[in-house]
């Protein structure tokens, strides 16, 4: 009920040319149903100014980040980006979650993509390392902008090597997702040994994708002509059961795990995993070349 009054507020607020101004708010939460009732009104470029008065009122770390949440909107309309770039760092910063801090970064790197502004942020964080400021953020940026953005493994894998170092000394330590993410970019650099390395390390961060990780392990050690350590691998992924997160990615994983042991000559293991992705796909070309292969592994383990 008081979001209802609130957004009355606003509304009526915006019809009869009135302004509110920081001095005029009370509390955190007086400011903050102001900005929330304008918000809910669609008038975003009005919700700024009660938010960043609730913001400087507030003294809960919960509420600054609810805000900062909230800010983003807004701050996506204004012609230049620095608030918006300084909201989305806010929260990368303060969140607790990695899966946050993940989805702020791919966010804050796409918006400026795609207004053709990813020079400002490689430059913005690039000068930041040089004047040893926010370290940390700045490698974590730009680990993924060279990694998706500029395509440039190699850059890709110094940032993400230094934000490993820079976590270890702080006393924490990189996701399964980053050294994943880090056993990618060695792969495009045909690092395969170090590929394989980091994906293994990353299977042994987080179980809900570790036979994922276990099978890209698989192969990047096949790449690099190494079958013993490539089916052991595959045993550590068939152990751990396929990825379900999804159907696409229980798909992949399927699919994966045949080719390599087709690869290795084992055509009745493999058989069975052509099976479960057949199950998996709707997608036409990938099940006329699951049938193939399948119809190759039958044939094969005759």
């Amino acid at each position: 009920m008081k979001y209802q009054i609130a957004a009355v507020i606003a509304v009526l607020s915006i019809s009869m040319g009135s302004q509110v101004f920081a001095k005029d708010y009370q509390n955190y939460r007086e400011a903050w149903n102001a900005g929330a009732g304008f918000m809910n009104a669609g008038n975003f470029a009005a919700a700024q100014e009660p938010l960043e008065a609730a913001f400087k009122l507030s003294d809960s770390d919960l509420e600054k980040m609810r805000i900062q949440r909230a800010l983003v909107a807004c701050y996506r309309l204004l012609p230049e980006p620095e608030k918006f770039i300084e909201c989305n760092e806010y929260i990368i910063l303060n969140s607790d979650h990695n899966a946050t801090k993940s989805v702020t970064r791919s966010s804050l790197l796409t918006f400026m993509f795609q207004r053709g502004k990813i020079d400002q942020l490689e430059d913005r964080y690039q000068k930041n390392i040089k004047d040893k400021k926010q370290e940390e953020l700045s490698h974590f940026m730009l680990s993924e902008l060279y990694g998706r953005y500029k395509r440039n493994a190699a850059l890709s894998i110094k940032h993400t090597e230094e934000l490993a170092k820079l976590t270890k000394d702080s006393g924490g330590g990189m996701t399964a997702a980053q050294v994943a993410e880090l056993g990618r970019q060695y792969l495009t650099s045909k690092k395969y040994k170090e590929a394989a390395e980091a994906y293994e390390k990353a299977a042994g961060l987080d179980e809900r994708t570790a036979s994922w990780n276990w099978k890209d392990a698989a192969g990047a050690w096949m790449k690099l002509n190494q079958p013993e350590k490539a089916q052991a691998a595959i045993k550590k992924a068939e152990e751990l059961g396929p990825d379900t997160r999804s159907d696409q990615l229980t798909y992949y994983w399927h699919k994966s795990l045949a080719d390599l042991l087709l690869e290795l000559n084992e055509p009745k293991r493999a058989i069975p995993h052509l099976e479960a992705a057949l199950e998996k796909t709707t997608i036409d070309g990938y099940r006329k070349t699951c049938e193939a292969d399948l119809a190759r592994a039958r044939n094969l383990a005759q």
